[in-house]
């Protein structure tokens, strides 16, 4: 976010704050200051689910408010299913403290990893389906592909229907915003030296690694 000649790292934190408070926060860390380390971790959760919510659930609920008035409801589906995209691939960097999902091997591993959180029944065909027809589709193409379809129909994730795979926006954004929910909660429980923390420390420091 960019606004009176500085960039920001979300609303309530400009970038250079940001960068400084991930520096301050290494510097504890390896001389072993527990007290300043617990202090400024603290900060990085609050200021990355600050952002996350400033950036992706809380536009999206502006859009979903507006689903009513539409004659076509599911003209809004790419809008949502791009973001949450967006939310499957930052939540597995975030997961695995990665730069780019592709660090994984390939960016469908964190649809094979990620999609079966959200429901255990979705194989790990289903995941890459998803990836390629839905994810890749509209992202690459425009407009799904490999027989997949967005409605607002059916309350499934990816499921077969006839000679489609049907996915709701909606009931993947809900339960994408439960993932989240119960991330923060888990990670408000960990230390700065826990593995879930170090991972989420290193994802804030490769954001602000691309922000000037």
């Amino acid at each position: 976010m960019f606004d009176s000649n500085k960039t920001w790292f979300c609303k309530q934190l400009r970038t250079e704050d940001a960068k400084q408070i991930g520096e301050q926060l290494n510097i504890a860390i390896s001389e072993a200051d527990h007290s300043e380390a617990t202090k400024l971790f603290q900060k990085v959760k609050k200021y990355m689910k600050i952002r996350i919510n400033e950036n992706y659930f809380l536009p999206l609920k502006n859009i979903h408010t507006c689903l009513a008035k539409l004659d076509i409801p599911e003209n809004t589906a790419f809008i949502t299913m791009g973001i949450n995209c967006i939310l499957i691939e930052l939540f597995y960097e975030m997961k695995n403290g990665y730069d780019e999902s592709r660090e994984g091997g390939t960016v469908g591993n964190a649809y094979k990893e990620i999609l079966p959180l959200l429901d255990p029944t979705i194989s790990e065909d289903l995941a890459i389906l998803f990836y390629k027809g839905i994810r890749c589709g509209i992202l690459h193409q425009g407009q799904t592909k490999n027989n997949t379809a967005l409605t607002y129909q059916l309350d499934t994730i990816i499921q077969p229907n006839g000679p489609y795979y049907l996915c709701n926006p909606q009931t993947l954004f809900e339960k994408l915003k439960n993932l989240y929910s119960l991330y923060w909660k888990d990670i408000s429980e960990k230390n700065y030296s826990d593995e879930l923390a170090i991972n989420l420390i290193q994802k804030y420091n490769h954001i602000l690694t691309h922000i000037s």
